[in-house]
């Protein structure tokens, strides 16, 4: 996936990571309070997004990201 994709949901991806294990993105979307988002999904189902923490800003949420994929990447 490139990153500005529109996802189903209506966010944006800014950054994913696709592993043996499954996936994680992190996405924007245009929303008062949590703009920022980093979700799991299976990585071959983009409908798939679930588990999330939401964030207000992008260093917030990619610092989740970043660990959220040391957990994929073993």
């Amino acid at each position: 996936m490139k990153i500005n994709t529109v996802l189903p949901n209506g966010a944006t991806i800014k950054r994913n990571l696709i592993t043996e294990n499954g996936g994680i993105i992190l996405a924007w979307r245009d929303h008062p309070f949590h703009e920022f988002i980093t979700w799991y999904y299976d990585g071959k189902d983009l409908k798939s997004t679930c588990w999330g923490h939401y964030f207000k800003s992008f260093e917030q949420a990619n610092s989740d990201f970043i660990e959220r994929a040391k957990t994929l990447i073993k």
